[in-house]
């Protein structure tokens, strides 16, 4: 199962396609080069908009397949927000990226995804996905089916015919499990008891049926993207997912059951298949026990692990053993650039430490100092304008900057904002996530084209505002990193009909 952020995600051949729109024909697709070239896929959570803007172009341009997680699968038409975090992405990705969408995750359940639902959801999918390619010249190639509800086998046979035969790649993400609640161990050299399942549907032993094989006997899966991760209560080889070995017992497990051609409900993977095996980025995108970081107590211990899965990973490669291995999946680019944003005590994962170790991307920028202190000088006196916050107007995106609590700062207080390295060495400082984006990617200064100050008759929400009013000292400013601010404003002291109220930006270092 995926790890969410914690602020702010018929029968196999009788099934009618009737309906569906045809794909493009011509969608990119990708060639395993050599054995010592593998691929490098990359989740991309969509639906975590503040870790998003904190991936660098490094992580869009590392892998070559990024996976764009979740799409919508109510609607026909793509929603706009994830339109703008695909162009982002394919701004920077690498020539020839393999783009594919993901459908599911971990709280897509059956009552999404079941055999009445397949023809909506293909229908509506592949029209998004071809009015996406329609204005862009950069294309989405296909989908993900990352169903791990329990979601049953006949559902997801159906989803990958019909996006096949649409004309798309598919990939396909299965949970690894063992097929007996009481046996405890898989032999990868005869992993019989070995299942590519859906997970848990709340009925007893659901975890332990292989629900993706019949789509696997079909033929229609290009890309295998095995969750090694977040399942336990099994070992491979007896170690289990907290050992990092357990990344490749199970690529060697997946390798021992590769065939021409599939058939019936016992494990078995075409050779047509690409086995691409999953881990996740650091301790905090997985289960606290159930990964390979699950021991990893600071940025060096995360740092020793991953040097041993790019050694494990180079050891594969021209080993008859594995010659099925294709590559490594992470879940997720988010959580690899930003773990803070999922956790304060997150700051032992250096970012990007992933991507920079297994898929050799460049080190993502270092976020740079910088401290904003918003400062309310009205008169400590009830008046509708005497509480207040301060938004910044950057690129069209609105930031705004009350107290700590998220509220409006009280008449002669004052609240200080900084990056993360800064709230991390200078007392009184609040980490501001929006700075952190304001300043990624090697930014220097931003401009902020407007500065709005927010009135409020007490601090109790910044839903109720009293008035908003332009800055008067400065319609447009630039901000330098490395630098400390004091925005002094007094929401009280207004002009009324011009919309500005009193306020000054100084620069104090």
């Amino acid at each position: 199962m995926k790890k969410l952020p914690t602020y702010l995600l018929s029968t196999i051949l009788g099934i009618s396609m009737a309906g569906c729109g045809g794909g493009s024909n011509d969608a990119p697709t990708l060639a395993l080069a050599s054995s010592s070239s593998p691929f490098r896929a990359a989740y991309v959570d969509t639906t975590a908009p503040s870790a998003y803007a904190a991936i660098p172009s490094t992580g869009f341009s590392a892998p070559n397949i990024i996976i764009f997680a979740f799409a919508d699968v109510r609607t026909s038409s793509m929603e706009p927000a994830l339109v703008s975090s695909i162009e982002k992405a394919m701004s920077s990705e690498s020539a020839g990226t393999l783009n594919l969408l993901s459908l599911g995750g971990e709280t897509a359940d059956s009552s999404t995804f079941n055999s009445g639902t397949v023809n909506a959801i293909a229908n509506k999918v592949i029209s998004q996905i071809n009015g996406f390619n329609s204005t862009h010249s950069t294309k989405i190639g296909g989908v993900d089916l990352d169903l791990e509800r329990g979601i049953d086998s006949a559902t997801i046979a159906s989803l990958a015919i019909a996006f096949k035969n649409a004309g798309f790649i598919v990939g396909a993400a299965p949970q690894i499990f063992i097929s007996s609640e009481t046996g405890t161990n898989i032999d990868s050299s005869n992993p019989t008891n070995l299942v590519l399942t859906s997970g848990y549907n709340g009925t007893p032993n659901s975890s332990n049926i292989n629900t993706y094989q019949a789509a696997l006997n079909t033929g229609k899966i290009d890309y295998l993207f095995v969750q090694t991760y977040n399942s336990g209560g099994f070992t491979i080889n007896n170690v289990d997912e907290s050992n990092i070995s357990f990344f490749k017992n199970s690529a060697q497990a997946l390798n021992n059951v590769v065939r021409t051609s599939c058939s019936g409900t016992a494990i078995c993977i075409p050779a047509s298949t690409k086995i691409i095996i999953g881990t996740v980025a650091n301790k905090y995108a997985g289960s606290e026990f159930f990964t390979p970081f699950s021991n990893n107590a600071t940025a060096a211990d995360q740092q020793r692990t991953l040097n041993t899965l790019l050694s494990d990973i180079n050891s594969m490669a021209g080993n008859p053993a594995f010659s099925y291995f294709a590559g490594t999946m992470v879940w997720s680019q988010n959580m690899d650039y930003a773990a803070i944003l999922y956790g304060a005590g997150n700051t032992a994962q250096t970012p990007g430490a992933f991507n920079t170790t297994i898929f050799g991307a460049s080190p993502a920028p270092t976020i740079p100092n910088f401290i904003v202190k918003i400062s309310n000088n009205a008169p400590n006196a009830p008046n509708n304008n005497a509480y207040g916050s301060v938004t910044l107007v950057v690129n069209g995106t609105y930031y705004q900057f009350p107290n700590q609590n998220r509220q409006p700062i009280t008449p002669q207080d004052n609240q200080q904002w900084g990056t993360l390295p800064s709230s991390q060495s200078t007392p009184g400082v609040a980490h501001s996530v929006d700075l952190d984006r304001l300043f990624s990617d090697g930014a220097t200064s931003f401009v902020a084209s407007n500065v709005l100050i927010y009135g409020y008759q007490n601090n109790a929400s910044l839903n109720n505002q009293t008035g908003v009013y332009f800055c008067r000292s400065d319609s447009s400013y630039t901000f330098n990193a490395g630098r400390s601010y004091n925005i002094v404003f007094n929401a009280t002291d207004n002009t009324g009909n011009n919309g500005t109220a009193a306020c000054v930006i100084n620069q104090v270092n």
